[in-house]
């Protein structure tokens, strides 16, 4: 037969269990601690089960004394549980967010592979060597007007074969092929002279 319980032992181990499941709740510092110590505490298998099966040898006007402290010490050890859940989650976010940050005001450390156009780098440098040698480059539009092309360059129009419109390209707005910027530049900048 088993041995008879108390109301005041019952009551005591309530008691202890509620101010061990405190603490050890406060210590935990993951979330599978904090799962181990649900299932040690309120599982089939638990704590307080332990406490709730020796309730029934009590008497049974004592029952729900221990029934109503029971099951206050479930909620209160449920919000326990995950309160401290959620501390820690949001701990190792924090954590986690400090050592992913990003600089996004540091420059780029990533250098793309690849390098100039020969073309490119070629004019460039014919840039430079006429620059040095005191020309200017001049740049006008890709599409130019009929009297840059023909009539402004001093040359008859008939001596010419992109005059005759019917073979040439030819727009609404009388312009035509693209020719360099020469008669454009001459009209619009001083001539240069070179002294020495």
């Amino acid at each position: 037969m088993s041995a008879t319980v108390s109301l005041q032992q019952l009551t005591d181990q309530l008691e202890r269990l509620e101010a061990e499941a405190a603490a050890a709740i406060a210590a935990a510092e993951d979330a599978t601690a904090l799962e181990e110590l649900r299932v040690g505490l309120l599982g089939k298998k638990g704590r307080l089960s332990g406490v709730l099966g020796a309730m029934g040898r009590l008497p049974g006007d004592e029952r729900p004394l221990v029934g109503q402290r029971a099951n206050r010490l479930k909620d209160q050890v449920q919000e326990l549980l995950g309160a401290r859940l959620e501390a820690v989650r949001s701990a190792a976010m924090a954590e986690r967010l400090e050592r992913e940050r990003i600089d996004v005001t540091a420059g780029c450390s990533y250098v793309p592979p690849g390098h100039r156009h020969p073309l490119q780098s070629t004019i460039e440098e014919i840039v430079d060597i006429f620059a040095g040698l005191g020309y200017r480059v001049s740049e006008g539009p890709e599409i130019e007007t009929d009297h840059y092309n023909f009539t402004a360059s001093t040359s008859p129009s008939t001596t010419r074969p992109g005059t005759c419109r019917t073979p040439s390209i030819w727009g609404a707005t009388g312009c035509c092929a693209p020719t360099p910027p020469r008669c454009r530049s001459a009209t619009s900048k001083p001539t240069p002279r070179r002294c020495g």
